[in-house]
This record gives structure tokens, C-alpha cells and sequence, in this order.
């Protein structure tokens, strides 16, 4: 059972790596999150998860600013 747990847990990681080379990263950001439920010690997942979080939030921040005409 142990073994198919730890499949799973590559399965969901190895599919966010994917998606985020596809362009969709909130996909990508919730496989991570669903690898992390899945095994709570698997520490990629959690770099993997706060690097692409951190970069979709600074976008975010940047396409908002624009609109406001406070960001160059």
C-alpha cells in the first residue's frame, strides 16, 4: 500500500512539472498541493508549489498595477 502511496505522490509531482511547462500553473499548483496532502515530508513539492505561487502572485500583482497605472 506504501508503494502505491509513493507512485502517486511522483505521479501528482511529475504531472505539476508538466503543467507548469504547458503554461497552466494554477493546474501545476494544485497537483503540488495534492502530492503534499498526499505525503507531507516530500519537500519539492513544497518548493515546487511556493516558487510557481510566488511568481503567479508577483504576475498578478503586475497585470493589477498596470491596469491602475502604477507599475511601469
Amino acid at each position: 500500500m506504501l508503494r502505491f502511496i509513493i507512485i502517486e505522490v511522483m505521479v501528482k509531482f511529475e504531472i505539476g512539472i508538466a503543467l507548469h511547462k504547458l503554461g497552466r500553473k494554477e493546474d501545476a499548483i494544485i497537483d503540488y498541493s495534492n502530492a503534499i496532502e498526499l505525503n507531507p515530508q516530500f519537500a519539492n513539492a513544497y518548493v515546487n508549489r511556493g516558487n510557481f505561487l510566488e511568481i503567479y502572485v508577483r504576475k498578478c500583482i503586475e497585470r493589477s498595477s498596470k491596469k491602475r497605472g502604477i507599475y511601469s
